[in-house]
């Protein structure tokens, strides 16, 4: 049997651990699903989009509340999941496939958000060390 994630377990995930637990896990699925250039694809623009958020993120001003962004991306990608892979009822329905336990989406998206804290922590040292942000 392929493991899969669930739409909704994917949005979980992005919501706790950001693009990158997205990327990982949508990349999962379609690699469970059997296409190999999709997982290519979503794992690339994942990095990508991680990279860009993150020196985009060490430029916002103080006062811009970035409250919203965890929930814009959850939404996205809830959506990117449920229109492009398989369903949460086609995956209980299936004979081929189950879920990945809600213990592995919770450490994914720890792994994840430690990751982009450590690059997030980069990144703003090396604008102080440039003298774009003052320390």
């Amino acid at each position: 049997m392929q493991r899969l994630y669930s739409p909704g377990q994917v949005a979980a995930a992005t919501f706790l651990g950001g693009p990158l637990a997205a990327s990982y896990m949508l990349n999962r699925n379609f690699i469970a699903l059997g296409n190999p250039l999709k997982a290519k694809d979503v794992a690339q623009s994942g990095c990508w989009l991680t990279v860009i958020l993150t020196f985009f993120l060490g430029l916002l001003p103080e006062e811009f509340s970035g409250f919203l962004l965890p929930f814009v991306f959850a939404f996205a990608t809830y959506q990117y999941a449920r229109n492009n892979q398989v369903s949460k009822e086609e995956i209980e329905q299936s004979q081929e496939y189950q879920f990945f336990s809600d213990w592995n989406v919770l450490v994914v998206s720890v792994a994840t958000l430690l990751i982009h804290i450590a690059f997030l922590c980069f990144v703003l040292s090396f604008y102080a060390s440039v003298g774009i942000l003052k320390a």
